[in-house]
């Protein structure tokens, strides 16, 4: 591990958050300032910053350097994903819910029976059945890891 490296990136975190006070104040970050001038500085090799200090800053920054320096220290590469927006999933969910009830309500009264359904409730139940497919679809693109 290049002890000097990981140094380097979170003091480069550490200006791209606004500096050692706007770092600090960071909520999460849970060191005083001059804890975090130590673990940006390559004269303290033995202060390095604790993983969840560093996850605090890059969070603020949008730019994962350290943690993207240990995945390729172990041979690996990050690549963001977008985790999916839950107030759009809920919505999503909320008319797969609506769109099943209303499709099994207006089949409950021809299941176990031999009758035929009627065009106009066969009509219905395909449009609904066409809406919860799409339902499905949308739930499907939220959920689905978006490379970016």
């Amino acid at each position: 591990m290049n002890a000097n490296a990981l140094k380097t990136h979170f003091k480069l975190d550490i200006g791209d958050a606004g500096g050692l006070d706007a770092a600090a104040s960071i909520p999460d970050v849970r060191v005083a300032r001059s804890q975090l001038a130590a673990y940006g500085d390559i004269n303290q090799p033995d202060r390095l910053a604790p993983v969840d200090v560093v996850l605090a800053v890059e969070r603020i920054t949008g730019n994962p350097r350290v943690v993207a320096h240990m995945a390729a220290e172990l041979g690996y590469r990050l690549q963001r994903v977008e985790l999916p927006d839950t107030g759009e999933l809920s919505q999503a969910l909320a008319e797969l819910a609506r769109d099943e009830g209303a499709l099994f309500a207006e089949l409950v009264p021809y299941v176990n029976r031999d009758m035929v359904i009627p065009e106009k409730q066969r009509a219905g139940a395909m449009t609904l059945l066409r809406r919860l497919v799409i339902a499905a679809q949308a739930i499907e693109t939220i959920l689905a890891p978006k490379v970016l």
